[in-house]
């Protein structure tokens, strides 16, 4: 099952238009206060079951590629699609469906990236999970998360 392509940038990206994509931070005071390190233990045991390890580590790779490359509020980071694809050992191939873009459409689905006018915002911090994503966890973490949650806002 192929997921659509809704987003112009993604039509773009499988249909070869583009080939790198133009990464900035996407700052959320809300989620800050409340969310992760997108590159946090928490994405790890929560995130990860919900968005599959591909668009988990993608959303790890873009924040990381976010928050040491930018120099200023509003920096935009170059992100070649190909060496990004092939580092985390999915392919990239303009002209077709596949993993990397079904990947970033994953992430925008679940409002960890958004297209931008000219490439893609990238939250470095993610919101805890939904209630009904916690309810399709496995047992273990399902009965872990609330002291995940506790132990952030104690430390706030």
């Amino acid at each position: 099952m192929t997921t659509p392509v809704t987003s112009p940038l993604f039509r773009d990206l499988v249909e070869g238009r583009i080939r790198s994509l133009e990464v900035v931070d996407w700052p959320d005071p809300v989620v800050a206060a409340v969310g992760f390190e997108a590159e946090s233990e928490y994405v790890e045991w929560f995130w990860l079951p919900v968005l599959g390890p591909t668009a988990t580590w993608l959303l790890r790779r873009l924040s990381r590629t976010v928050r040491q490359s930018a120099t200023e509020v509003d920096s935009v980071v170059p992100v070649d699609c190909s060496a990004l694809a092939g580092s985390l050992g999915v392919g990239w191939e303009p002209g077709r469906p596949n993993p990397f873009v079904r990947a970033l459409q994953r992430l925008e689905m679940f409002g960890l990236v958004r297209p931008t006018s000219s490439g893609l915002a990238v939250r470095t911090v993610v919101p805890p999970i939904a209630s009904q994503q916690i309810r399709r966890l496995p047992d273990h973490l399902r009965r872990e998360h609330p002291a995940w949650v506790s132990a952030l806002r104690t430390a706030a």
